[in-house]
């Protein structure tokens, strides 16, 4: 061994992406990596027929050919979680001969398997940690080839992940010589992946070391660099992870400063560094790198509400922060001592219950988040004029109602306006012009594509229609061709959908249904996205019917991010499927109460919301709460 212990300090497998993508090997290409290394689990089929590529790759002479097939096979393997097959194939793939295999092959090629050998190790219990050992190996003899080949982006490689084996044994001094090295020659090689790679590293190697301030400069050089990356070659990386990470230890700076100026200037830079992060979470899901670029150029709360406290919860390993921005400009932080697994299950398990309208099981766990989530700074909010909180939800958060937390005797709906937004950056605040409305109505009542009818519907739309006339296509009238040749009208500025929709973890998965077919979130925020560029922005878009996939973080992250990818100024969606006729009556109730210009749009859904708690047949939150408002409130 060279070093004892295994307590890895991070997640490898999203790294893994950056060697395999950035790279062919005689006509092989690496990037499998980044291709087919998803949560999802690989077939046994697949995994065979790697398996056989490599055996008649072998009957052929075609060693590297068979090499990389059998390394490849193992990766797989390794992912299905068949650790001791992964470590076979990928022996079996170091038998190989090397002869014919030129030193930036075999380069290539050794810290493949190397990587697969140091995951192997990291899912085994073996106490003499031999595979470990081994991986050391193959990057030294690695780092070895790629001198003899003068490939600088090769050794960059095998010396950043031979400094990150010494990190999993904890050997920093060791560990950070490795990195400085890779990214010394990271920046020979003009290689920003690589060189984003050892910067994050180096960060997490310099915070381990007690050196704070230093780590925070490495983070961020590593964040500068994120835009430097095509989505496609990004793989799995969590960039989440990576700002949280630094959002971290500038709130550990925070707390242990004893200047004022200085906390403050820490806790803004945890808020922008938030919003950050909020940015990079849309262009991931939507894998569209401009669908924050006309974000609104919002520096302080202050400048868009008197009214209004913008709340970012934080869900760390260890802890739940919440930072607050207030309309004085002032921000304070508030930390809740429960870890994110807890939080989490807490926050899946509302989730369910609130589903389940027959019964009041939720509330206990209402009143938990309740104490969480508000109850650390409720009493400075009761001590100010303030009647609306702007929620920038994390992780599972965006799966619940805020709105539905429960203190035991009210609900916050009772109490507050309720918005949400995946960030105060990515809003475009501006009060809804009331005498400049034109509408479009569009949805199916009807039973099409073996989508249940919507009975109550045809109501909806006529009630909305009585207080704002627009235009209705309704049924055989809501096809695509329709559909897109009225959102032609330049005066068009509210759209309203009523009708089957369905937000999963992938943009491009999520639909609406229409007349004659589907149209995804991707088509349609494409169809939507011309409002971006005219003078006359699309001031509310309603999503009726549609829901998010339960407890799936990301398809809560689509609906957030539709009111950005479609250059929305509001948009109202809902998180379940509804009861028809109480969805009917909400939104019936949130037009009217937006005629009254005193009440803002988020006020108009508090209004209709709390309406709704006053009706006995529909006061259950599972009625009411799936509805939210995102992005702008005003």
């Amino acid at each position: 061994m060279f070093g004892a212990g295994c307590n890895s300090h991070h997640k490898k497998p999203v790294l893994w992406f950056i060697l395999m993508a950035c790279f062919c090997i005689s006509g092989v290409s690496a990037g499998v990596y980044a291709q087919e290394n998803s949560v999802e689990s690989v077939s046994t089929q697949t995994i065979t027929s790697y398996v056989s590529r490599a055996a008649r790759a072998k009957q052929q002479g075609q060693w590297l050919l068979a090499a990389q097939a059998l390394a490849d096979a193992a990766r797989l393997t390794l992912k299905n979680g068949q650790w001791d097959k992964a470590k076979e194939l990928a022996y079996q793939a170091l038998s190989i001969p090397h002869d014919g295999l030129t030193p930036h092959e075999t380069a290539y090629l050794l810290i493949n398997l190397g990587r697969t050998l140091a995951q192997i190790d990291e899912q085994l219990n073996d106490p003499s940690h031999s595979l470990r050992l081994q991986a050391f190996h193959l990057f030294n003899k690695a780092t070895k080839m790629a001198t003899r080949a003068n490939d600088i982006k090769a050794l960059s490689y095998a010396l950043g992940y031979t400094g990150e084996l010494f990190e999993t044994e904890k050997r920093y001094p060791e560990a950070l010589t490795f990195t400085r090295r890779a990214i010394f020659h990271a920046q020979q090689a003009d290689a920003t992946q690589s060189m984003f790679l050892w910067q994050w590293q180096r960060g997490r190697l310099l915070a381990a070391s007690g050196q704070r301030s230093v780590a925070v400069d490495a983070y961020r050089q590593a964040i500068k660099l994120l835009p430097s990356f095509s989505l496609s070659s990004m793989g799995e990386i969590s960039t989440e992870r990576l700002y949280l990470q630094l959002v971290d230890l500038l709130l550990k700076e925070a707390q242990q400063s004893r200047d004022n100026i200085t906390k403050a200037t820490l806790l803004r830079s945890v808020r922008d560094l938030v919003e950050q992060m909020k940015a990079a979470e849309l262009r991931d899901y939507f894998q569209d790198e401009c669908v924050d670029k006309l974000q609104a150029k919002v520096k302080d709360v202050s400048k868009v509400s008197a009214t209004a406290v913008v709340i970012y919860p934080i869900m760390l390993e260890d802890r739940l922060e919440l930072l607050l921005d207030f309309p004085s400009g002032e921000m304070k932080r508030y930390s809740v001592p429960v870890d994110n697994n807890t939080l989490s299950a807490e926050i899946h398990r509302f989730r369910r219950l609130l589903e389940k309208r027959t019964t009041n099981q939720y509330r206990p766990h209402g009143e938990q988040l309740y104490e969480w989530l508000i109850a650390p700074f409720k009493n400075e909010l009761e001590s100010l004029s303030i009647d609306t909180l702007v929620f920038v939800p994390d992780g599972a958060l965006r799966t619940i109602p805020i709105a539905a937390l429960y203190d035991g005797e009210q609900f916050l709906i009772e109490k507050y306006a309720i918005a949400t937004t995946p960030g105060v950056k990515l809003t475009d605040p501006a009060p809804l012009n009331r005498r400049q409305i034109k509408p479009l109505y569009v949805g199916l009542s009807r039973s099409v594509q073996g989508f249940p009818a919507l009975e109550s519907v045809p109501e909806e739309l006529k009630g909305i229609n009585d207080l704002y006339d627009g235009k209705l296509l309704l049924d055989e009238d809501f096809t695509q061709t329709q559909f897109k040749d009225a959102l032609a009208d330049r005066q068009l500025n509210v759209l309203h959908i009523a009708t089957h929709g369905k937000f999963s973890g992938n943009a491009d998965s999520s639909f609406i249904l229409t007349y004659d077919g589907r149209l995804s979130m991707n088509q349609l925020a494409e169809q939507i996205g011309m409002f971006k560029f005219r003078k006359r922005p699309l001031e509310l878009l309603v999503l009726s019917a549609c829901e998010t996939a339960q407890g799936d973080e990301r398809a809560a992250l689509g609906l957030s991010g539709m009111a950005i990818k479609a250059g929305a100024r509001s948009v109202v969606g809902t998180l379940w499927k509804v009861d028809d006729i109480a969805a009917s009556q909400l939104i019936r109730d949130f037009y009217r109460q937006l005629q009254d210009p005193q009440a803002s749009r988020a006020v108009a859904m508090q209004r209709a919301q709390q309406a709704m708690l006053n009706d006995m047949r529909f006061r259950h939150p599972g009625y009411w709460s799936a509805y939210l408002l995102i992005n702008g409130w005003l």
